[in-house]
């Protein structure tokens, strides 16, 4: 019995409910957006409806937009006040991602922190603001330097996503990820450890073994394991999420960047000074190509080069990384910009 291929009419339709809930996500953010929360939840019913039609009540982005119907109902029934309050988090958090565009992170953070103050006093814990909120905080805060703070904020938010989309969630995957990271940062190797493996497991599951996310964490695994002095663990690793970057034709992403700064500080461990030097050249490449020229990521690399650079006694060369790594330092970045950890 063979698979039954889909007609030009099955195409027709999916593009036409693709397009339809485009259009509602976008005018139910727009209505927010200025105020009209009762008109903003009509239309947020229609598109769960479409969504619930097209992908399933269980379907990954049927529960999101659920979970953002439910909040919009709940603020409904909120006086004018508490209503108002609603409204001003909901705007702080959408502003919050402009500033984090421009990497001014002690803006965001600002803005963050009254987002989720706001959410938390009128709506309580499991909403998907208080989600997104803690989730943003969780980035600004490894940004600005306080990893051990990041993971707070992100695990909470992984169980906020928990309660209002459930464990079998993309974005409560994805939160777990984003705390083993800041884990990694803060040197809670047993914690990030745990973290990740148990985000694996869910993204195995969600994506399969050669999915993008499965990669990521793979990666980000690979940096526990070389912090722990487990060499050949964490080189398959990290040649593992390489190897699915480049089924997905993702050679130049910033995770890509990072698994060769990660091959090559395999390689400073065994003392192969010529593979690191190859590896930090590559990783260089990348984040060139995909970061502005003042990014501190870059002045890094730049660094760790240069000490590899000085092994391999060649110190004219070792010399004007080292210089560019502080020319980049002293240039003037957008306000709050800081180093931030050697990924996306």
């Amino acid at each position: 019995m063979t698979n039954r291929q889909p007609r030009s009419s099955d195409l027709a339709e999916s593009a036409e409910s693709q397009a339809q809930t485009v259009s509602l996500a976008a005018k139910a953010v727009r209505l927010l957006e200025e105020g009209s929360v009762d008109e903003a939840v009509i239309v947020q019913r229609q598109l769960v409806s479409v969504l619930t039609s097209s992908d399933g009540a269980s379907g990954w982005r049927t529960r999101t937009e659920q979970a953002l119907l439910l909040e919009m109902e709940r603020a409904c029934t909120l006086n004018e006040q508490q209503r108002k309050a609603y409204l001003v988090a909901y705007q702080r958090l959408a502003q919050s991602a402009q500033k984090i565009g421009i990497e001014d992170y002690d803006s965001a953070g600002e803005l963050l922190d009254k987002a989720l103050e706001g959410f938390t006093t009128v709506l309580g814990e499991n909403f998907l603001g208080v989600a997104r909120s803690l989730e943003r905080l969780g980035l600004v805060t490894l940004r600005k330097g306080d990893p051990s703070k990041a993971a707070e904020h992100v695990i909470r938010a992984a169980a906020v996503w928990k309660v209002i989309v459930g464990d079998d969630h993309p974005s409560y995957a994805n939160a777990l990820r984003m705390a083993g990271e800041a884990s990694v940062e803060a040197r809670n190797l047993k914690q990030a450890d745990a973290l990740l493996r148990d985000a694996l497991t869910r993204q195995r599951k969600l994506f399969g073994a050669r999915g993008l996310p499965y990669a990521e964490s793979l990666e980000m695994l690979s940096r526990v394991m070389l912090e722990q002095d487990r060499l050949p663990e964490a080189e398959a690793l990290c040649l593992e999420a390489m190897s699915i970057a480049q089924d997905w034709h993702r050679q130049d992403s910033p995770s890509m960047a990072a698994s060769f700064f990660s091959l090559a500080d395999i390689s400073i461990a065994y003392e192969e000074y010529a593979n690191a030097d190859a590896n930090l050249r590559r990783s260089l490449v990348i984040y060139e190509r995909v970061l502005p020229p003042w990014n501190p990521v870059i002045a890094r690399v730049l660094d760790r080069h240069a000490s590899v650079l000085r092994k391999l006694d060649r110190p004219d060369e070792a010399k004007a990384m080292e210089a560019r790594a502080e020319s980049i330092r002293a240039q003037l970045r957008p306000p709050g910009a800081s180093e931030p950890a050697l990924r996306h």
